[in-house]
């Protein structure tokens, strides 16, 4: 039977992955508006692709992170290696099924983006609910 510390330890760490997200596409669009003075900042779709984001990749880590969390613990595997690993399988997954039939900058883009989002995610996840412990 899974005790009820290992499931606070979860929704601790999804809820501090979905913060993280946010807070990282948050910065990565600053960052781009910051870059591009051309185009006008409107911190109203800051805030909302931040939103999308940090949910998508909640739903994400609630699918695929979660039970591969429960796996990887299963095997007694707590290495943020593995983490990371699975959050690039996902990352990669994800990424095709939206930019498959796109041009390559922007699948790479995507890659990049994905990729990078999975790999902060993961990290604050293996952080909160296994380095924590």
């Amino acid at each position: 039977m899974i005790k009820i510390d290992v499931f606070t330890n979860v929704i601790t760490a999804t809820i501090a992955s979905a913060v993280a997200t946010y807070i990282a596409i948050f910065i990565f669009q600053s960052s781009w508006w910051f870059l591009h003075p051309s185009e006008p900042a409107n911190f109203k779709a800051l805030t909302l692709i931040s939103i999308l984001f940090s949910f998508s990749s909640s739903l994400v880590l609630i699918i695929w992170g979660i039970p591969t969390h429960f796996l990887l613990t299963y095997l007694e595997k707590n290495s943020i290696i593995w983490y990371l690993c699975s959050s690039l399988i996902a990352s990669c997954f994800i990424s095709y099924l939206i930019t498959h039939n796109k041009n390559i900058s922007d699948q790479i883009h995507g890659y990049v983006l994905c990729c990078s989002l999975g790999f902060i995610s993961s990290s604050v996840f293996w952080y909160v609910a296994v380095h924590k412990k």
